[in-house]
């Protein structure tokens, strides 16, 4: 997987991703097709402004069971 600029693409649903800001770095947010990157993140306990995504990538898929 690579990293995809905002610039580029935004993703086409609604969902967990990964995303990377140059003040934040990499962290996991949810996206809403309507109202853009959502202000609560999944990792992180707090409601910091999210206009500083510059990309993202799908989140990879779990891990298989032996």
């Amino acid at each position: 997987m690579e990293w995809i600029s905002v610039q580029d693409r935004l993703p086409e649903g609604d969902g967990h991703y990964l995303t990377f800001s140059h003040y934040y770095g990499v962290r996991g947010m949810d996206y809403d097709c309507l109202e853009g990157w959502a202000k609560r993140q999944w990792f992180f306990d707090d409601t910091s402004p999210t206009s500083t995504v510059t990309h993202w990538m799908p989140l990879p898929e779990p891990p298989k069971e032996d």
